[in-house]
């Protein structure tokens, strides 16, 4: 017996602008999905470990200390939220989210969110 299935893609999130992630970018958006292209840089890969190292050292997880944790983070680094906002969401999720990053990263879980951030900072 076969079985047929059939996936309904809407929003898709390639990490990487190279010849591969363009194809990829390109074929989906070919067949009407909205594809966000997020290319890492240093400034934003640098970013997100160090905010994976602090993040690491919460105690508490949830949302408010999250937020609490990020805004800290963020002025002590003298960066905005839009420097580390979409490379976070690109990481965490894949696209571009009505729900609140803390949210979010509360929802996904410590060992998840660390797991996530290291997979694209290594």
């Amino acid at each position: 017996m076969q079985m047929e299935v059939t996936l309904q893609v809407k929003n898709v999130t390639i990490i990487g602008s190279g010849l591969m992630g363009h194809g990829i970018a390109l074929k989906f958006a070919q067949y009407n999905c909205n594809v966000i292209v997020y290319d890492p840089n240093d400034v934003s890969l640098n970013s997100l470990e160090k905010l994976s190292k602090i993040l690491k050292k919460l105690d508490k997880w949830d949302a408010n200390e999250i937020e609490h944790t990020i805004k800290n983070f963020l002025k002590d680094e003298g960066l905005n939220f839009k420097d580390i906002g979409l490379p976070l969401r690109a990481v965490l999720v894949g696209f571009l989210s009505p729900i609140g990053i803390n949210t979010i990263i509360e929802s996904l879980g410590k060992d998840e969110v660390l797991a996530r951030i290291e997979d694209i900072t290594k």
